[in-house]
């Protein structure tokens, strides 16, 4: 008894852990899109702020402070602007393939578990 008990709870453990596996792997790969996506976003912002600084050595008139002062928070809004889009953008791709990936990983755990039942009812 015991040992049919434990070769039970071992065939739905085994597949149990199938989806959750594929699940992580998923997990894993949207974490590493998104740090991609947000060291480029990073770049872009050190960029800009860099090719900010180079504009602000070359300033020679007061005048020229003032209009630079004026390009940069444009500049800076602007971009701004861009990065909230893109991440209200990718938190929505990532939301609704997160909600796929769960709504997948409960239909292949039913599916087992009533692969399970009839196995179980037909023995």
């Amino acid at each position: 008894m015991r040992t049919q008990d434990f070769d039970q709870w071992f065939k739905i453990s085994k597949n149990m852990t199938t989806p959750f596996h594929e699940w992580s792997k998923a997990c894993m790969e949207m974490g590493k899109r998104l740090t991609q996506q947000q060291l480029d976003m990073l770049s872009e912002n050190v960029s800009r702020l860099s090719d900010q600084f180079n504009r602000l050595s070359r300033i020679r008139r007061p005048e020229e402070w003032i209009d630079l002062q004026k390009d940069c928070l444009h500049e800076n809004i602007n971009a701004s602007m861009e990065t909230v889009q893109k991440l209200i953008q990718l938190s929505v791709e990532n939301v609704t393939q997160f909600t796929n990936l769960c709504g997948t990983l409960h239909e292949q755990t039913i599916k087992t578990a009533e692969k399970e039942k009839t196995s179980k009812s037909s023995s």
